[in-house]
């Protein structure tokens, strides 16, 4: 096969940075699109814990610190080795492929299901707004989480039936290697077909927004119940929720575009 000339290269790099051509919104879910991690997920897991025969909680100000771990599995796997190991009876370390964590993290995701369905839980201010107005520039969808894919459907399919269509999900074990990684963003715009550089991540974490820039794309910021005195370092906006934003000014606009003579 023949080797691409330089301007071969170029013309591919350029065809990817035309700002007429669309981006890609990549959103995380939990805190993003909903405020579900302390009145979801935590009370999920607490149920979780109790039906298993646990005898504690995690409060608010635990689960918020688990939260600097990304992945359910892996917050259960914390929680028993560096806050509660006298806890932990089993024979073999805690480890987020143990089964009985594994059976642990399967029961809190049908628990947390039921919260979902039962209208419960209502989408973060703004977030509705950003999605309509990406895909009327032709933007493509995705939501990008560490979360079993089953929560995340959930969630989209309860609170955003009229995009469920449009909006391709990567969560859960889709990558071994969980945020602050940037893995799932990789196999995001691979899959998706967009370059990096044209992706705009919405995150609520410093975890997450590590993420984001880690591979090579613009974040956004909207803080959380948990994340609102976190670290969010460089990312391109922080704002206190999607409200906030002017999707052309502070979304679109971080796209790159090139200027030819």
């Amino acid at each position: 096969m023949p080797m691409k000339s330089e301007d071969d290269k170029y013309n591919i790099v350029s065809s990817n940075l035309k700002g007429s051509e669309p981006g890609a919104l990549l959103l995380d879910c939990d805190g993003t699109l909903v405020e579900t991690e302390r009145d979801g997920h935590r009370v999920a897991f607490n149920k979780a814990f109790k039906e298993k025969g646990f005898d504690f909680e995690w409060d608010v100000d635990i689960y918020g610190q688990l939260l600097t771990t990304g992945g359910g599995k892996e917050r259960i796997a914390r929680y028993f080795t560096d806050y509660n190991p006298g806890a932990w009876i089993q024979a073999d370390p805690a480890s987020p492929s143990h089964p009985l964590i594994i059976e642990l993290h399967e029961l809190k995701t049908e628990l947390f299901l039921e919260i979902v369905k039962s209208g419960e839980l209502s989408l973060r201010p703004g977030i509705k707004e950003l999605i309509r107005e990406a895909d009327e520039a032709g933007w493509r969808l995705a939501v990008c989480s560490t979360s079993a894919e089953a929560s995340v459907r959930a969630v989209v399919e309860t609170l955003l039936p009229d995009y469920a269509d449009k909006i391709t999900i990567f969560a859960g074990d889709v990558v071994a290697d969980k945020k602050p990684d940037p893995a799932i963003y990789n196999l995001a715009a691979k899959k998706l077909g967009v370059a990096p550089m044209k992706c705009v991540v919405v995150e609520d974490t410093a975890i997450g927004a590590k993420a984001g820039m880690a591979a090579g794309m613009s974040v956004v910021v909207t803080k959380s119940i948990y994340s609102a005195e976190e670290d969010f370092g460089e990312a391109d906006v922080i704002v206190d929720s999607a409200a906030d934003l002017d999707f052309k000014k502070n979304v679109a606009a971080l796209l790159p575009t090139l200027q030819f003579a």
